[in-house]
């Protein structure tokens, strides 16, 4: 064995060491080490039986016609994308475009083929990576358009450059409404983000995040009448937009440790004897576009 990488301590423990056989295999893999730092465990088998699948379904016709679509590259063999399989597209090849989808639609019943075969030699496909997308070959495409807008759902990243910079600058023309309710962005960082498609073409929901800062200085707290109007005046200007806004992440929440708590006051609370006060929470307001009122408003502790 040759040490291509030697194990270092991090934190409380040890990054694995990267070995190489030294057999005309030349395979690299990751040895594991535990915070005593002795050896726990390696890669090895993973790493050998991915080598036999690359050399054995190099030639095949199922690789033939993959490459006969266009594709390229194929390999079994982990990547930067922690997949197990990978392939790349044709060269110049746009994401979104229905031509593209056309190319994937064609390869998934082949793909399936191949799964099917490695699964006797107990090696499964759970992660189809293309390019720099993941490809589910277990859902059931209707059409090419519909993979597409699979794939988008999936890989919500790789699709956003599109119409992101369109929406983004709609929606930070509310900031100086932001800032006239005493709302600020975190850091000063617009946490702009689409959170789910449903089309390749668009975002069907975003969020955003932000925190409240009155001249009190006390942040938001739930069951000030001032604070929630204040929100309720910045929903109802985003509820304006030509864009969907889903959620709302609000930092420094004073609110109950209990969510279901919220619909009682702090005064009303106290006298319940439950512990309120002092804790401060980053919450979300979701289904915006439903609001209509300031008792609409609900903070969760998740999106």
């Amino acid at each position: 064995m040759e040490v291509i990488h030697s194990a270092e301590k991090s934190g409380k423990g040890f990054q694995s060491a990267v070995v190489r056989t030294l057999d005309n295999e030349k395979l690299e893999f990751q040895v594991h080490v535990n915070f005593l730092g002795k050896i726990s465990g390696d890669t090895y088998n993973d790493v050998k039986k991915r080598y036999k699948l690359d050399r054995q379904f190099a030639n095949s016709e199922i690789f033939r016609k993959l490459s006969q679509i266009g594709f390229h590259g194929m390999t079994f063999k982990k990547t930067s994308y922690e997949s197990d399989f990978y392939m790349e597209f044709p060269p110049i090849r746009e994401l979104a475009d229905i031509e593209t989808f056309e190319l994937l639609y064609e390869a998934v019943p082949l793909l399936k083929e191949l799964n099917a075969e490695i699964s006797k030699q107990e090696y499964e496909l759970e992660k189809v990576v293309v390019g720099y997308v993941t490809l589910d070959i277990d859902s059931d495409y209707k059409s090419a358009e519909d993979l597409g807008n699979k794939l988008a759902a999936n890989n919500i990243d790789a699709f956003t450059h599109q119409f992101y910079e369109d929406d983004l600058e709609k929606w930070l023309s509310l900031e100086p409404i932001f800032k006239k309710y005493k709302f600020e962005f975190i850091e000063d960082r617009p946490n702009f983000k689409c959170y789910e498609m449903q089309t390749y073409t668009e975002c069907h929901a975003y969020s955003f995040s932000l925190e409240y800062k009155p001249e009190t200085n006390e942040g938001f707290l739930y069951d000030s009448n001032e604070d929630r109007e204040a929100l309720f005046s910045v929903i109802k200007e985003v509820q304006k937009l030509d864009i969907p806004i889903g959620s709302i992440k609000l930092s420094y929440v004073e609110m109950p440790e209990d969510p279901e708590n919220q619909i009682y006051s702090r005064k009303e609370l106290k006298e319940m004897k439950e512990v309120v006060g002092g804790a401060r929470y980053s919450v979300w307001i979701n289904d915006i576009q439903n609001i209509k009122k300031t008792d609409d408003i609900y903070f969760e502790k998740n999106k």
